[in-house]
């Protein structure tokens, strides 16, 4: 699964999505960057 097809299944549930705390579905570009950007302390602390 790619990740557009993550974004295209949540935009696809963009209303469901908002009841949850108005909630709105990621756009790609702004999930590729947060990957790129990401600290990973908190992953490693996690696991």
């Amino acid at each position: 699964m790619e990740l557009s097809d993550v974004c295209d299944g949540l935009a696809h549930h963009a209303t469901k999505l908002a009841t949850i705390r108005g909630a709105t579905p990621p756009v790609k570009n702004t999930l590729s960057h947060a990957n790129k950007t990401r600290d990973s302390d908190m992953m490693e602390a996690l696991f």
